[in-house]
């Protein structure tokens, strides 16, 4: 509550301008959104293919004004558009497999490792929100800090980790 006391107005600034039409970056984002859209419509089924050089190739062709883009800046549209209905689909139902499984076995069985599946549930939560706005996986080391804390909430949910919050480890 009292942060924004201590933030720097460029910081400020930035914060109020988030949800105006009238910053560029907002704009910029949004024109790419609507060829993205286009993009899905045209290969829904099986996508362009991974990759951005995939997406480069067929972008050219759907750009609006010139907007150039390396990627869709949003991490759904872009799996959608390199993968199709089928790949954000099961974006979707791993995700949720992952989380429903995490919540039925972790926090209902265990509740001292659940604070480590609710912070790891946590992160997963803010990367996969930050992806409505940016292809948060273009950088390959955050991709694989998803799929680290994919692989580490799924082995806590299967019961293949356990700790006896002593300081050892027991299995």
């Amino acid at each position: 509550i009292l942060s924004p006391m201590f933030l720097p107005q460029v910081v400020m600034n930035r914060i109020a301008s988030i949800g105006s039409l009238e910053e560029s970056s907002n704009a910029y984002r949004i024109t790419i959104w609507k060829a993205a859209l286009r993009m899905i419509k045209d290969y829904w089924l099986t996508g362009v293919g991974l990759g951005l050089a995939a997406f480069s190739r067929v972008y050219r062709d759907y750009m609006i004004a010139g907007t150039l883009a390396i990627h869709a800046h949003n991490l759904y549209l872009e799996i959608c558009i390199e993968l199709g209905v089928i790949g954000i689909f099961s974006l979707f139902w791993m995700v949720f497999r992952c989380f429903s499984e995490a919540l039925s076995n972790v926090i209902i069985k265990n509740y001292k490792i659940s604070y480590i599946a609710a912070g790891i549930m946590a992160g997963l939560v803010g990367h996969l929100f930050h992806g409505l706005f940016d292809y948060v996986w273009y950088s390959p080391r955050i991709v694989m800090a998803f799929w680290m804390h994919l692989g580490l909430l799924s082995a806590l949910a299967s019961g293949t980790v356990t700790f006896d919050f002593t300081g050892e480890k027991l299995s």
